[in-house]
């Protein structure tokens, strides 16, 4: 792996009533956080652009830690997963997808999850 990838933390927590997915995405607006769930898995992507920064003459940057570009990450749902009830909120650069534990065993298809700003 690169080690100048960008690649965000995430904790994944699970309850008798939910799985709860907590990822940091600090610098990364909701229009560009993408949450879908396809064959059993909840995948979340999404992007960070570099910002303009000043430069030395040259044009390089003098010291650069922060890591920017693409990032996707997926996860394996519990069988009888369905998209019902699943929601996903951004606050303060933190992600947080909450997904109800199934109750059923019915087969999830293909669906987008919209990301809302609290």
């Amino acid at each position: 792996m690169d080690d100048k990838a960008f690649r965000p933390s995430m904790d994944v927590h699970r309850d008798e009533k939910a799985i709860t997915i907590t990822a940091d995405l600090p610098g990364i607006k909701e229009d560009d956080i993408k949450i879908v769930v396809k064959d059993g898995q909840l995948k979340i992507s999404g992007k960070r652009e570099e910002h303009t920064e000043k430069k030395n003459e040259d044009g390089s940057s003098f010291y650069t830690e922060r890591r920017f570009g693409s990032f996707q990450r997926s996860f394996q749902l519990p069988e009888g997963t369905t998209t019902d009830g699943i929601n996903a909120a951004l606050k303060d650069g933190v992600l947080q997808v909450s997904i109800p534990v199934p109750a059923s065993t019915e087969v999830v298809n293909e669906h987008q999850i919209p990301v809302s700003k609290l």
